[in-house]
């Protein structure tokens, strides 16, 4: 869906396993947009972007900082904080960029939730 609003090329858009090789054959290459529905531990983009570092130990110097993202629809305040941590200390230059932000609130069993109240 991401794809197809923002008019990317089919030819564009590859799952995680091939990341390496397009970057190794794309001399046009600009950018790599990593993109998720919600944020909500953080784990799985964590544990994705943390993956493909080890297995391609040269894949984020092969485009200049600032080409990598990791795009969702939502998130966690806390979360989104947590990964940017974990993507500074393990140097993994990727931004993340969120359009909706949530909030503890948002959060079904918190304490302060909207969704459950403690009445």
């Amino acid at each position: 869906l991401f794809r197809m609003e923002n008019n990317i090329l089919q030819s564009c858009h590859v799952e995680k396993g091939k990341i390496h090789k397009m970057l190794g054959e794309n001399e046009k290459l600009s950018a790599v947009i990593f993109v998720d529905d919600i944020i909500g531990s953080g784990r799985t983009a964590e544990d994705n972007l943390s993956d493909l570092a080890e297995e391609y130990p040269r894949i984020y110097t092969m485009l200049p900082t600032g080409s990598f993202f990791f795009v969702s629809i939502c998130g966690f305040e806390k979360s989104i904080e947590k990964l940017k941590d974990s993507f500074d200390n393990k140097h993994i230059p990727v931004e993340i960029l969120t359009c909706d932000m949530l909030g503890e609130e948002s959060c079904c069993f918190s304490d302060v939730s909207n969704i459950f109240c403690s009445d």
